[in-house]
Parts: structure tokens; sequence; C-alpha cells
């Protein structure tokens, strides 16, 4: 008698523990915002994944709610211990995840994106300058200035009582700065030369010893542009190594940054990133191709860019508990959803032609 008593409390918790669903109950649909996926910046959940639940919801003909979750982590949990019905949104089907839900049909295809700022020609020039003018360079810019100062100088003192500068100092001395770089820029006019043996022994003294430097100069001015130009064009995928490119924490999108080498900078919530990418903080933003797309069309129309082509292609799916009976119905419907072509309008609504 005993052993039937704990059978049949065994059983009743295993019932109790699979929530059967039943259609006067309210499914709870756990949702994680990434516009234009999922908006809950309203009073109603909206977005191309909301739009997709609604008709499901309206095959099966049974109510529900929409219950916000933070991250995909905290819905997957969630589904996992049947506090949630099932989740929609941009939860990427892998075989580490199947471990945790089960998955229906995939209807929506998709991959991963690069966001960069959009920069013109002047902004990598002024990036380019106010590079090379700092540090060491700042340092190197002065010294070669301050020379060219003391030889022009010198070559008016040296050189004042002939034709060739002028007797007046400050035009003089302009003069004699004048002829200073032309002669070490190798331009060399010929328009102000010394005419004596010791103007033309300082302007050897000035060729040999303030030529290296402007030469110098030269090289680490091309090399501020060169380096300027690279960080700020990026491609696509294989211009992101060693790259700070900002992405969404423990997501896909993270986990194809890191085998790219890019220095990741892990965002709770894609708004941070763009703001990190408008800040000048990061180089790039990787992400879910549409969310960059919509972004890039919409309120960061003009700042930024989406470069290069869709990379890491993957399906999104509806998640539902281990052994839900749901799966087997919300198949059904987004086939008859697809079948009748409503799948394809609600995407068209909502993610263009892209």
């Amino acid at each position: 008698m005993l052993r039937k008593l704990v059978a049949v409390a065994v059983a009743v918790l295993l019932l109790a523990g699979s929530r059967p669903v039943d259609a006067a109950e309210k499914l709870r649909v756990g949702i994680t915002p990434l516009p234009p996926l999922v908006i809950v910046d309203s009073a109603e959940p909206k977005g191309f994944f909301i739009d997709v639940w609604r008709a499901v919801a309206r095959e099966l003909d049974m109510p529900f709610e929409f219950v916000v979750c933070n991250t995909v982590d905290e819905k997957l949990r969630r589904i996992e211990q049947k506090e949630l019905d099932a989740g929609v949104g941009a939860i990427m089907m892998t075989s580490d995840r199947e471990r945790q839900a089960d998955f229906t049909c995939a209807f929506f295809h998709t991959g991963f994106d690069i966001l960069v700022r959009r920069e013109g020609s002047l902004h990598i020039l002024w990036n380019g300058l106010t590079g090379l003018f700092t540090g060491t360079r700042l340092a190197l810019f002065a010294v070669f200035l301050i020379i060219i100062f003391i030889a022009g100088n010198l070559m008016w003192l040296i050189e004042r009582d002939k034709e060739m500068f002028h007797k007046k100092y400050f035009r003089g001395v302009f003069e004699g700065i004048y002829w200073a770089i032309v002669t070490v820029s190798t331009v060399g006019y010929g328009d102000k030369t010394p005419i004596g043996c010791a103007g033309r022994l300082l302007a050897m003294l000035v060729i040999l010893c303030v030529l290296p430097i402007f030469l110098l100069i030269t090289a680490e001015l091309t090399s501020a542009f060169t380096v300027e130009r690279m960080r700020t064009h990026i491609h696509g995928p294989e211009d992101l190594a060693g790259r700070d490119v900002a992405v969404l924490a423990d997501s896909p999108g993270e986990r194809a940054a890191h085998e790219l080498h890019a220095r990741l900078h892990p965002m709770a919530h894609i708004e941070q990133a763009y703001a990190a990418l408008l800040a000048h903080a990061v180089d790039a933003v990787v992400a879910d191709t549409h969310v960059l797309r919509h972004y890039a069309h919409n309120v960061g129309k003009g700042h930024v860019v989406v470069v290069g082509k869709i990379f890491r292609e993957r399906d999104f799916g509806i998640a539902v508990p281990l052994g839900s009976p749901l799966r087997k119905r919300i198949n059904e419907a987004i086939l008859r959803l697809s079948e009748s072509g409503e799948l394809e309008q609600i995407e068209r609504r909502w993610l263009g032609n892209d």
C-alpha cells in the first residue's frame, strides 16, 4: 500500500512539473528587447518577432502574456525551469541551447553584420593631424620649428648687408625662415640664396642637420594618416582582427567576433554599443544584421553605415520547454503562416527588403 502511495505521489509531482498546456490558461511568453525584432519601449510590445508570435497565437487560439527578460540567457533559463511556456526573440538555434529547450522549425534566417561610423576624408585628415601633434611627435615638430627660426635669423644676420635679404629685421628674418623651409624641403626655388661664404656654410649645415628631421616628420605624418585610414576603414569580417568591437555580452555575436580576433567590448544592451561607436570608444559593432540595418536606416542615419556582407548565417525559431506539447502545434501554425504568405508580409513590414 505504501509503495502505491509513493508511486502516485511521484506521478503527481511529474505531472505538475510538466505544466500541461490548458487552453483556458494564459501562455507566458518570454521576450528580450532588441529593436526592431522586439521593442518594449511602449505600453504594448511590438516588433517583427512580436507580430510573428501574435499571428502564431491567433492560429493556436490561445491567450498569452509577454514576460520581459533582460537577456537571452535569462529567458532560456526560465524556459528550462518551466517558468515560461515559450520564448521569442533573437534566440539562435545551437547545439548547446538544444540541451536547455526545444526549438520549433526555423522561420527567420539572418546572420551577423558590421556597423561602423560614417567618416569622410576631412575627418581622417583631422584625426591624422591631431595624431601627429601629440607626445614625442609634437616635441620633434617643435624642435624643427625652433631650428628653422634660428637658421632664418642667422641667415639674415650673415646676409643682411647683401642684396638677397632685406635689411630690416622682420622682413629680412621672414625671408630667412622662408629660405630655410624651402631649402630643407628640397624644393629649392632659387629666389633666395646666400652669396657670401659664411652664408653658404650655414646653408650646408642646415641641409645636413635639419633635412633628416624634416624627412622624419614627413614619415611620421604619412604614418599617422595611414594608421588613421586603416583604423577607420573596415570592409568586412577579415578587417576586425585587432580592432575594438562592441558586442552584446554572452551572445553568439560576441563569440563570432572573438573567433575573428577582435578586441571585445561586451555591452548589456545594443544601445550602449551604438553610443560607444559614436563616441569613438570602439571601431565597430557586431550584431544581428537586421538589428544593425534598422538602426543605420533610422536613428543612426547619416552617422553610421553597415559594411561588408552577412557572415555566420543562422536560423531563429521559437523556444519551448523540453518535451512541451506546444512545439508541434506551433510548428503547424508557422507552416500555415508561411504557406499563406503572412510571415513574409510581417518581415517586409518590419525589416524592408534588405
